[in-house]
């Protein structure tokens, strides 16, 4: 439990630091620290219940904090890539780009393909997780005859 405690602040401070150096306002930087922990505590969540599958359990993660960013662009009035970006920054899979690249350059292609495999699964799901929470975004404010546009801003549809 403390492990997971401890990855979970740590992921939230990263993505607020990821935030800082994309010049992130201030006032936005808990909700970016808050977003980085929600996405992994609902990763790691979801690696123990789908037993690793890294597809679905980033998909879900993504999603999540999709929805999280949309409401917080509202709330915030600001952009929703403000807070998307570092938010889903924990998410990105640096170890498996990092020895794909590595059993490239060592043409070791058993750990090249098992990483590129992992990296894909990895990217897909969290691009899949992006667009089913702006397709269920979209749907949802259809539905109650109002748009959110780029920044936030509610707009009564015409």
């Amino acid at each position: 439990m403390s492990d997971f405690l401890t990855l979970v602040i740590a992921c939230g401070f990263g993505s607020a630091a990821f935030g800082v150096l994309f010049r992130v306002k201030p006032k936005h930087l808990i909700f970016t620290f808050i977003g980085g922990m929600l996405t992994t505590s609902i990763l790691l969540v979801c690696l123990s219940a789908f037993e690793g599958n890294n597809l679905l359990s980033n998909m879900v993660s993504s999603f999540f904090g999709t929805l999280y960013c949309i409401l917080c662009a509202h709330w915030r009035k600001a952009p929703f890539t403000v807070f998307i970006v570092p938010s889903l920054f924990p998410l990105v899979p640096g170890k498996a780009l990092y020895y794909t690249m590595v059993g490239f350059f060592e043409h070791d292609k058993s750990v090249f393909v098992e990483n590129v495999v992992c990296a894909t699964e990895i990217a897909l799901g969290i691009a899949i997780g992006i667009m089913i929470g702006n397709i269920f975004n979209t749907i949802i404010r259809s539905r109650t005859r109002k748009v959110v546009d780029g920044v936030g801003r509610l707009n009564k549809k015409k």
